[in-house]
Parts: structure tokens; sequence; C-alpha cells
């Protein structure tokens, strides 16, 4: 056996001097990197980095990854993300090969996606679960305490809507109905949800009151136009009727001779400056007219869209109402079953994930006992299962290294990390 410990010797020697002798590719446009976040599935992202060498991703905005290699830009991504997460993130990400020739690894059992994926120098146990999307969380007990604490701010959150949807309902409603206070059992009168939708109402109302004052406005002063080019039209029409007459006992005194020609001719410019005189009046007239009618349209116009929207609006918070009591209802329906589980299975057994890689050696297959952080290969299977902690107080790192590493045998040897 120790000629076997010296040869894995110098064969991790010359892996490690290979390693350190090869040049880390750095990114360049046109690179296509797939990237893994364990903890929130929507950030899985196939990014291709643009002519400019950047690309865009979720929270972290436009990244500038030319010349990156692959672990730095696990790096500079984890860090613009940071502000963003309370705990560290298990981010990861891989160059996307231009071959079918790649080499792969392949995660099995208490993952959340699991599955062949590829492989890349360096790879950890951990790096192979964050792209399996991270531990099944459904294999934890349902009496677990971290899961019963988020039910229970679900129920809070759910409840608080509730409030927040019913004083809502009831402000858009008085809104309709003309009423100027909200009434609704959702909340006690001096809840500051009710306090805050009272005031909304009472913009509401103020604002509707000023416009109307303004349409009146509008109109009354379209109707004074109206009434004063209308008088105005009258006289005209009357100075009109009077210097046609004169223009008529004119006309007939020059067709006797005893009237110049030119005296006609001043009447009967006198007669059309009059009568364009009146057309422009009518014409002002019908179109003051024209404008108070449009006013008052138009007021009407933009009440009756207002109400299509309160009862758009209504419509909404009543479905969204429907929405969270369904929620409501299934998140304590979730809390009762831990809490008769819990009575019924007494106190809640602590779980871990122990891990194991199954590699080909000599032409056989052996299960090697592994943690987060021991390295793979390609070809390597990774292996999570759960199993329940050693008895010992879950405070102290040295009972749970034991469960962790000392109890996973599984009849292969232990890999030194």
């Amino acid at each position: 056996m120790r000629w076997l410990s010296t040869f894995i010797g110098l064969l991790s020697l010359f892996v490690a001097t290979s390693v350190v002798a090869q040049e880390p590719y750095r990114l360049q446009p046109g690179d296509t990197v797939e990237i893994w976040v364990a903890e929130e599935e929507d950030l899985r992202r196939t990014a291709v980095i643009g002519p400019d060498g950047s690309f865009s991703f979720p929270l972290a905005g436009h990244v500038k990854a030319q010349g990156m290699t692959v672990e730095e830009l696990e790096t500079a991504l984890r860090q613009r993300l940071a502000g963003y997460y309370k705990d560290a993130l298990s981010l990861t990400a891989m160059l996307q090969a231009n071959t079918a020739a790649q080499p792969t690894v392949f995660i099995a059992g208490e993952v959340s996606t699991p599955g062949e994926y590829r492989f890349r120098d360096g790879m950890t146990v951990l790096h192979a679960v964050s792209l399996a999307g991270g531990l099944y969380r459904q294999a934890i007990p349902p009496a677990d305490q971290d899961r019963a604490i988020l039910v229970e701010r679900d129920i809070k959150l759910a409840e608080n809507r509730l409030d927040e949807l019913g004083v809502l309902t009831a402000r858009l409603q008085a809104e309709l109905d003309g009423k100027t206070v909200v009434v609704t059992d959702q909340v006690s009168l001096d809840s500051p949800l009710l306090a805050q939708e009272q005031k909304v109402l009472d913009d509401r109302h103020s604002l509707q009151s000023d416009q109307e004052a303004r349409q009146q406005e509008a109109v009354a002063m379209q109707g004074r136009i109206a009434a004063s080019a209308r008088s105005e039209l009258e006289t005209v029409q009357q100075r009109v009727v009077l210097a046609q007459k004169r223009l008529d006992s004119t006309t007939e005194l020059v067709a006797k001779g005893a009237a110049q020609a030119v005296r006609q001719f001043e009447q009967e410019s006198e007669v059309a400056t009059l009568r364009g005189l009146v057309s422009e009046l009518t014409t002002g007239l019908l179109t003051a007219e024209q404008l108070a009618t449009t006013e008052v349209a138009t007021f009407e116009r933009e009440q009756k869209e207002r109400r299509t929207q309160l009862h758009a609006e209504i419509v909404a918070a009543q479905r969204e109402q429907s929405a969270t009591r369904a929620r409501l209802a299934d998140s304590r329906s979730i809390l009762s079953i831990y809490a008769e589980r819990q009575v019924r299975d007494g106190p809640v057994v602590p779980q871990l994930a122990l891990y194991s890689i199954v590699r080909a050696t000599g032409g056989e297959m052996r299960e090697i006992a592994a943690t987060e952080m021991t390295p793979i290969l390609a070809n390597d299977l990774v292996r999570v299962v759960y199993r329940p902690a050693l008895s010992g107080s879950p405070a102290d790192p040295s009972v749970a290294e034991a469960d962790r590493v000392g109890l996973l045998t599984l009849g292969g040897d232990e890999i030194s990390q």
C-alpha cells in the first residue's frame, strides 16, 4: 500500500503543477456563461458576453466580464449581489463549451434538480450541489422550526394584507357612492390604515370639488361670452336694416339724378362691412356655445371614466382578497400540520446532509465519503443523503463534523481535502 500512496502523491503533485502552469482562460466577447445561484431559482441565467465585453444580470446590472477568469466573475457577481441578501450566496459560473465532448459530473440524491452537469477543473462537492439547485428542502421534516417560522410570517403578512384590502375596498366603494366617510369593520376605528384611506378619500373629494368648480366657471365664462356676442349681434343686425334702408333711398335718388353715385357706393360699403361683422359675431357666438357644451361633456366623461376605474379597482381588490384568503387558509393548514406533527412525534431530530462520491477507480466503482469542500473529478457521481445527527449539542462543531464526516464511510475511503 505504501507504493500506492507514493503514486497517488506524485500524481497529485503532477496535477497541481499542471494546473498552476496552465494559464487560466479569460472571458471574451461572444463567450456564453451559465450562472447558478442555489438560493434563488429565478437568478439562473445563461449570459452571452456582448461586443462591449459585458452582459446584464438581475440585481447586478451591467457586468464587465471581458478579461476576467470565471472565478473572478463569480467573485464580482457575489460582491454585487451581497447587498441584497443577508447570507453569503452559493453562486457558480461556468463557461459553456462549444464541443459536445465536454466532461460532466452527475449529482443524485437530496438535491433540487438531480442530473448531469458540465465539469470544470477545481470543482468541489459544494459547486456540484449548487449546480443541482441546492439541497432539497422537502426532505426536512414538516415539524422543522425554521419552516414553521416562515409559515407564521406568511400568515401575518396575509392577515395584514387582508386588512389593507378591506379598508381599500371600503374607501373605493365610499367614493363610488359619493360618501365622505370610510366605514368598515375590517379594522378598528383608531387603525392607521383607516386614517390613511380616509385621508385619500378626503383628497379625492377635494379634487373632484375643484374640478367641478373649474368646469362650472368655464361654462359660466363661455355663457357670458355668448350672451355678449348675442347682444352685439342683435345691435349690428339692426344697424344692417337701417343701412340697407338708407341705401335703397339713395339708389332711387341716384336713379332720378337727385343724388351722386359716390354716396350710393359709400352706403353699399357700409352695408357690406356691417354684414361682415354680423358673420364674425355669429361665428363667435357659435364657438362660445360649443365650448360650453364641450366643457360639460368633458366633465361628464371624466366622471364616467373615474367611476369605471373605481369599479375596476374594487373588482381587482376583491379578487386579491379571495386569493389572499385562500393562501391564508393554506398557510394555517400547513402550520396546523406542523403543530400536530410536533405533538405526535415529539422533539424534531436534526438532519444533516451527508455527501459521498461514486468514482470509477481501476475499473471498479467505489463510493467515497466527502464533505462540501472535497474536490471532484470528471465523470464523478456526487450523492447527497439526509441522516439524523448524532446525539449531542448541535452547537458543538466537533459533533457536527463527526456527523458529517466520521459517520459517512459507506464502504470506501475518505478523500482528504
